[in-house]
């Protein structure tokens, strides 16, 4: 699920010009195309996406991969094919630090990489990222219109240790897993409704690609409304912060009855003022009027922010959400 905790504050990004010799030179670049290259200058040389601007850090199990999300929608829409690659990019640099044969959970991906060097997971305790972010990973190699090999053989991996290590009897999956203190990991006996989402994703994905025979339904056993739930299935609370990500993970690929409740909630969960997240939900429903100001934001802003008004963190997830949010609107 979407860990808005580890968001930085807002960094400031400067606003980006358009010099041209057309006579067009003066009309204000299209709002999609602002945040496009915003988003497009933070990435390293070999394919990386920071979590917000002049950041270190890259957490695969939210951050990136939803934003890899944002830049797929974009690319299917005719005129953005050109997106593809920095897609591509994206997932080999993730697939380049997937754990093999000999480290703890083959197969998993370590969780919040530093932009250089091996994967090492920074956080503390590190994590591996076995279900979700594997989940996000197979969708995004079948969305490729031309999956290369690599990318092929690291799904296959990823969608095998997402079913031996994360999968439950019922079909959920179960969060991560994390180091103890004397070495050993541990599975987090968690569950949350936004990774049965992204499992939801992973399936089709899987499909696809022909790994994987059969699709079911990962929310089975949560009821409507409980975001997370422990290993005797009990909900446990989720704090606001990280209920806002989680609401909007399932406003854009829960089932549809929890689309509906996730645009109910995520309008109350910012502090009183309007969070981007809602409009980016709102939005992809279909609203025009959620669509009109999530363009007038990213015109003023270019990188979304997480509240309205320009307030709140930066991060890329958001800002993928809000790019599958616009991106929506052609295929209507």
């Amino acid at each position: 699920m979407v860990h808005l905790t580890r968001i930085a504050a807002v960094v400031a990004i400067s606003a980006i010009s358009a010099i041209s010799a057309s006579p067009q030179a003066h009309r204000a670049p299209e709002p999609v195309a602002l945040a496009l290259d915003a988003v497009l200058a933070l990435r390293s040389a070999d394919g990386a996406i920071p979590d917000q601007p002049n950041g270190k850090v890259v957490n695969a199990d939210s951050n990136f991969l939803y934003l890899l999300t944002g830049l797929a929608d974009q690319a299917a829409l005719g005129g953005r094919a050109d997106l593809w690659p920095t897609v591509e990019s994206g997932l080999r640099w993730l697939a380049q630090r997937q754990w093999r044969e000999n480290d703890p959970l083959p197969g998993a991906f370590p969780d919040a990489l530093p932009l250089k060097g091996p994967g090492i997971p920074q956080g503390k305790p590190a994590v591996a990222a076995v279900g979700a972010t594997s989940a996000r990973f197979v969708a995004l190699v079948a969305r490729l219109p031309h999956p290369p090999a690599d990318l092929l053989n690291s799904a296959r991996l990823a969608w095998a240790s997402l079913r031996h290590h994360n999968l439950g009897a019922d079909g959920a999956i179960w969060n991560a897993w994390e180091i103890l203190p004397n070495g050993n990991w541990r599975r987090r006996e968690i569950r949350y409704a936004a990774d049965q989402a992204d499992l939801c994703a992973g399936i089709q994905g899987a499909m696809a690609l022909g790994i994987e025979p059969r699709s079911w339904d990962p929310f089975a056993a949560f009821a409507l409304g409980t975001l997370a739930m422990n290993e005797t299935n009990q909900a446990i609370p989720v704090d606001e912060e990280n209920a806002l990500g989680a609401w909007a993970v399932l406003a854009f690929d829960g089932p549809p009855a929890w689309r509906r409740e996730a645009r109910t909630h995520l309008p109350l969960l910012s502090a009183g003022k309007t969070s981007v997240f809602a409009l980016a939900a709102h939005a992809f429903s279909g609203e025009a009027k959620a669509s009109k100001r999530l363009q007038a934001h990213l015109r003023k802003f270019n990188y979304p922010r997480a509240q309205e008004d320009g307030q709140g963190a930066i991060s890329s997830n958001l800002a993928g959400f809000v790019l599958r949010a616009l991106a929506s609107e052609h295929g209507r």
